[in-house]
């Protein structure tokens, strides 16, 4: 979250993109609440979490190939993601990010952008 006296959108000369991605939303969530709060406790400037739209598969199952062939169950996966920003980070936000212990439902990547 940006405060006021936080550099404007063009001021900054890196950022740090983080890409959040589970099928857990509630584990999403702490996750994301634990990166801002680190964040903002290193000294750094976040914008986000953002969310992103779900990506849902749903699936068609036959229930019973020889008698009923018109009867399916029908099952739903739902992909939550949220990005995050850090504008400007030094090198002891790095190394805080690094120390943090994501759980295994969760997949998060990382990229510097210039």
């Amino acid at each position: 979250m940006l405060k006021k006296n936080s550099p404007k959108v063009k001021d900054y000369k890196v950022k740090v993109r983080i890409r959040l991605s589970s099928y857990d939303h509630f584990l999403l969530d702490r996750v994301s609440g634990d990166i801002v709060g680190a964040i903002t406790g290193a000294g750094g400037y976040i914008k986000g979490p953002i969310p992103l739209p779900v990506i849902r598969k749903r699936f068609d199952l036959l229930k019973s190939p020889f008698v009923h062939k018109n009867h399916f169950d029908q099952y739903e996966i739902s992909l939550h993601r949220r990005i995050m920003d850090i504008i400007d980070p030094s090198q002891n936000i790095l190394n805080t990010l690094q120390k943090l212990d994501i759980p295994a439902g969760v997949i998060a990547d990382m990229k510097v952008i210039n």
